[in-house]
């Protein structure tokens, strides 16, 4: 008899243990682990000029365009994020009428600048330098890229802490003239400073380890 009480509270002590472990189960709401935040957030942003024409024979230069000119150029740019192939160097590219348009993930490490390719890489749709004789439109970013830089870089400064002092030219980080001397550098970076003093996010809370420091060039030399 003590031997058939005893597995009677046995029995019932395992149905109860299982049923607080099924009740505390439901009750822990449903957690959605975004894939974005199993990678690093970018640590700053890199400007670049696609130094094309706004269109080639009537055909716009625009993301779809420089994945396409990428995979036929430079084939081992192609990087695998997420089960997609992207051959696109660059994050963003920005079109003459102001247009910003994703080309990588943010996440997804990038092919635009050697050491930096953690970086955010924007691309301005134009040829900005002086050193282009085929005389090539847009040879200066329209307004309309400007603001459309501008906003661009303020929304993922806050997103990511990034500060102005980490958004390069691409000539800043290699010799290159790039994204060209039309380029109105100064007057984008005053901007920026201008937001990071009003939006303390821009701030990271602390240093970020394995940043490579942008190299001081005494001179930049043409090509990318």
């Amino acid at each position: 008899a003590r031997l058939g009480i005893l597995c009677a509270l046995m029995v019932f002590s395992s149905v109860w243990v299982i049923s607080r472990v099924r009740t505390r189960r439901a009750d822990r709401p449903h957690q959605t682990v975004s894939a974005a935040s199993l990678y690093p957030d970018p640590p700053g942003i890199v400007l670049h000029s696609s130094m094309t024409p706004g269109k080639v024979h009537g055909i716009p230069i625009d993301a779809d365009r420089l994945e396409q000119i990428h995979a036929d150029d430079h084939p081992h740019w192609a990087t695998t994020f997420e089960g997609k192939v992207y051959h696109i160097g660059y994050h963003y590219v920005i079109l003459p009428d102001g247009t910003v348009q994703q080309g990588r993930p943010d996440h997804c490490i990038g092919c635009h600048a050697p050491h930096f390719n953690t970086w955010l890489g924007i691309c301005l749709v134009g040829s900005f330098d002086p050193s282009n004789h085929h005389n090539w439109k847009p040879s200066r970013p329209t307004a309309r890229q400007l603001a459309a830089l501008i906003g661009l870089c303020e929304r993922l400064m806050s997103e990511y802490h990034i500060s102005p002092d980490r958004v390069l030219r691409h000539r800043d980080t290699k010799r290159t003239w790039c994204p060209g001397r039309r380029f109105p550098y100064a007057a984008v970076l005053a901007q920026l400073r201008q937001y990071a003093d009003l939006h303390p996010d821009t701030h990271a809370p602390q240093l970020i380890p394995g940043v490579v420091t942008p190299p001081t060039l005494a001179a930049a030399g043409e090509g990318r």
